[in-house]
């Protein structure tokens, strides 16, 4: 059977998203490389349908994590922001993980971070302290290891979370 390859647009009506968060699903890597085209980018209709049958779970089926919402990479002016799938851990730290409005960010420590585009994990780790500079706060976190069944709860799953705030506490 030939390879069925779609655009943003079939994407966001698959996962029941705007067309804006299917493109962010498509440019942060959740549905696979791509194929690049005159107009943006084309994935396999497969693995769009495989995202689709995450099941969705809301704060209260979670563990605790702290999840940040970001959207794929973009150069700010000054520094890159946002995640994809590909990135290695040092890019993720750099990008995803930099600076965020984080209260008590000692609390964090040993507990998860998910890293979400469009309510679906694209990294999860484990906070193991941070930094701060110019009253900002930066995690510093590894990856969560592959038997890790918490950070596997997120990667398996569709975030059912408030709408509003870049961070999200989820049990914590």
């Amino acid at each position: 059977m030939p390879t069925e390859l779609v655009g943003a647009s079939t994407v966001a009506q698959t996962l029941d998203l705007h067309v804006r968060y299917g493109e962010q699903v498509v440019r942060a890597g959740l549905v696979g490389p791509g194929y690049a085209t005159g107009n943006g980018r084309l994935v396999t209709r497969q693995a769009v349908e495989a995202l689709a049958r995450r099941p969705a779970r809301g704060a209260a089926d979670l563990p605790p994590a702290l999840v940040l919402r970001a959207g794929p990479p973009r150069w700010t002016g000054d520094h890159w922001a946002g995640i994809h799938s590909a990135m290695p851990d040092a890019a993720v730290a750099e990008c995803a993980l930099r600076w965020w409005a984080v209260a008590t960010p000692s609390r964090l420590t040993g507990h998860l971070v998910v890293v979400a585009v469009a309510g679906f994990a694209v990294w999860v780790g484990r906070v193991q302290g941070h930094v701060r500079a110019a009253g900002r706060v930066g995690l510093v976190a590894a990856r969560a290891d592959h038997r890790d069944a918490d950070a596997e709860q997120y990667y398996t799953s569709r975030l059912k979370l408030p709408r509003g705030a870049v961070t999200v506490r989820v049990g914590l």
